[in-house]
């Protein structure tokens, strides 16, 4: 398996801080580690190890995560980089200094020498983390958040904190740049000791493991994993924290993120540009990887849009006896495109024709 040489990430996890006023996470740190172990499969992640950077725990200070995504990103990554950010930790709030807040609370990742009594100081603002991220070049920009603010660090005496302002929205600014989040603002995101792991992480792990039964063999992109965490994380948050959390997706991207390369597959970043499809097959050994691929090649090349595309993957992987009827008709056209009988603008043209039908 040949590794992805421009994708790069930042993994932080922080359970254990310095100060004891910071509660105590159990799993963050086997969260990142877990998370940088799927990255650097060869069969999943495809990240060289040398293009992973880790910071767990006395690791993670300030400085070293501003030097990570600062430094170290702006050095590597380039415009045709995928890079990911994960962080999983403490989020908290504390009362805006500057006025530029709607809610009146500015928002902070806590890393592990902050001083929950001085955020302003000590912990890793929004804005900055917002400018920190401006300095990556990628056009092709995951970050997950593990964290939340709700229920997160904030001065002593605080609580029940209302956080109207969405934390979110400016970390997404730019090009290709997405933002998933564990929960809404306004809701706390779960730890499980049967899981092992955050409830959020645990189901990003699954979905890129390929564990999952709807989430398939071939590669997984951004907005695939998101459709995966949006459906499972308020299940297992109800059943087994008795609790609300939603995964939240900021941000656009024209083309497909993608953040595996599927069992037994190549990365579509390794194929000749122009190749065609049925090259990529041969190096995929894996026909339902083969098919992705092949769907992949049709959106990088433009004949195929975002909409589609996405719907296509997702009819791929969904089981026969699952699909309705308008779906069926769908993966009926869709062979016939991925077998050449059909050209994509034809495709797109049946594919509207029953959609105006089912309506």
């Amino acid at each position: 398996m040949t590794l992805r040489r421009n994708a790069f990430a930042v993994i932080v996890g922080i359970g254990q801080y310095q100060d004891p006023k910071i509660r105590k996470l159990d799993f963050a740190g086997a969260d990142a580690l877990a998370f940088r172990d799927v990255l650097v499969d060869p069969e999943l992640g495809a990240f060289p190890p040398d293009n992973v950077l880790l910071l767990t725990d006395k690791e993670a200070t300030l400085r070293a995560i501003r030097r990570a995504v600062g430094t170290w990103l702006f050095q590597n990554a380039d415009p045709e980089s995928t890079v990911v950010v994960f962080f999983a930790g403490h989020g908290g709030v504390e009362s805006d200094k500057v006025g530029t807040e709607s809610d009146g609370l500015a928002k902070y990742l806590i890393p592990w020498d902050a001083d929950p009594d001085d955020l302003f100081s000590t912990g890793l603002a929004n804005a900055d983390f917002n400018r920190l991220l401006r300095t990556i070049k990628a056009k092709s920009l995951v970050v997950f958040l593990d964290a939340c603010y709700a229920a997160g660090v904030s001065r002593r005496g605080a609580r029940d904190v209302s956080v109207v302002g969405n934390p979110y929205d400016h970390l997404s600014q730019g090009e290709g740049r997405l933002v998933i989040a564990s929960a809404q603002p306004n809701q706390r995101s779960w730890e499980e000791p049967g899981l092992g792991h955050g409830v959020f992480t645990h189901h990003i792990l699954e979905g890129m493991r390929g564990e999952a039964a709807q989430m398939g063999t071939g590669p997984l992109s951004a907005l695939q994993l998101f459709e995966h965490l949006r459906r499972e994380v308020p299940r297992t948050a109800r059943r087994l924290c008795n609790s609300l959390q939603e995964p939240v997706l900021v941000g656009e991207a024209a083309k497909p993120i993608l953040l595996t390369v599927g069992r037994g597959g190549t990365s579509p970043e390794l194929a000749p540009p122009d190749g065609p499809a049925t090259g990529r097959t041969e190096a995929s050994g894996d026909a339902a990887t083969a098919r992705s691929l092949a769907l992949f090649d049709l959106h990088d090349r433009g004949a195929l849009e975002t909409e589609p595309y996405i719907e296509a993957l997702s009819l791929l992987d969904k089981p026969s006896g699952r699909k309705n009827a308008v779906e069926v008709a769908l993966t009926h056209h869709l062979d016939f495109l991925l077998s050449g009988r059909i050209t994509p603008a034809r495709y797109v043209e049946l594919r509207a024709a029953l959609l105006d039908l089912a309506e």
